[in-house]
């Protein structure tokens, strides 16, 4: 016979009391407490992480303006010695020549007079100046080598204290003519006057030129 809810309920409670009076008494053991979390004493500091320091980035070199007090000092180049040696008697100097041009009988000047200054051999022959003579029938003086004065104090000595140079002057309607071995010394102005000649009407050709030549100083 099948048994409704209510039976099997007080059945169940039945067998329940019948195995608590059953069972011996023993001294019921306590149910221990849970354990108490440890509390930070109040004396004891709390124990702190240490801080790690971040990593310092390396950083780059100051960079300092130049200043006139940082700037490295410039380099200080000396100056150049000048050596200055006394002129010794064969070393060269310098003499001048002027040429002048004049009509015959110098009655007037001659201007636009062509002049050519040499000096060598005919195998050898060195251009030293050219010029044109002005309205007052003058070139500018002219400055050419020449050995050095002292030669000239010194008894001793066989060279000769000056130079010699040829002359030529060129003109339409007038005689070239050649001044050979003038004489040109140092510190002074050799003038050399030449008379320009006028050439015939009937000539057809080009007539050789007049030379004269110079007699070299007696010293």
């Amino acid at each position: 016979m099948e048994k409704t809810p209510e039976e099997y309920q007080a059945e169940l409670m039945r067998l329940y009391h019948t195995v608590q009076a059953s069972a011996p008494e023993t001294a019921s053991s306590p149910t221990p407490a849970p354990a108490a979390v440890p509390q930070p004493s109040a004396a004891e500091p709390e124990m702190q992480q240490p801080e790690t320091e971040p990593e310092e980035m390396p950083q780059p070199p100051d960079t300092v303006p130049e200043t006139e007090e940082t700037a490295p000092p410039a380099e200080t180049v000396p100056p150049p010695q000048l050596e200055i040696d006394e002129t010794s008697p064969e070393q060269p100097a310098i003499g001048w020549l002027q040429i002048i041009t004049r009509s015959a009988g110098n009655a007037r000047a001659i201007s636009g007079v062509s002049v050519l200054v040499t000096n060598g051999t005919e195998q050898q022959l060195h251009l030293r100046h050219t010029a044109v003579t002005n309205e007052s029938g003058e070139t500018e003086k002219i400055s050419l080598p020449v050995p050095a004065a002292s030669l000239s104090l010194d008894s001793s000595e066989t060279r000769k204290p000056y130079s010699t140079y040829d002359v030529s002057v060129y003109a339409d309607g007038y005689y070239q003519q050649i001044s050979e071995a003038v004489p040109v010394f140092a510190g002074t102005t050799s003038r050399q006057i030449f008379a320009m000649i006028p050439l015939p009407s009937y000539l057809q050709e080009s007539p050789e030129p007049i030379v004269y030549q110079n007699n070299e100083p007696n010293l």
